[in-house]
């Protein structure tokens, strides 16, 4: 490897939600947009989180390869990341 990419690979494992993020705006720069335009048929006066928030919850879940919902609560919470900078 170079050290360029040496240097990229140290900063994502040092940050990796915002390493994450610089990625996701690269390579798919209107996924936000799109998540913004799916139908929520859930009653409004009822739901905590929007669409896109649950969903960018589910992304980040399959992309970290965390198995099931249950454990992608118990990591979530457990990362300091993931409260201080919100992704979606």
């Amino acid at each position: 490897m170079k050290r360029l990419q040496m240097r990229l690979l140290k900063k994502a494992k040092k940050e990796p939600v915002k390493a994450l993020t610089e990625s996701q705006k690269h390579y798919f720069p209107n996924l936000q947009k799109r998540l913004n335009e799916v139908d929520d048929p859930r009653d409004m006066r009822y739901t905590k989180y929007t669409s896109t928030t649950l969903l960018g919850t589910g992304l980040v879940k399959n992309i970290c390869g965390i198995p099931s919902m249950q454990q992608m609560t118990v990591d979530f919470n457990g990362r300091i990341e993931f409260v201080t900078y919100r992704i979606f």
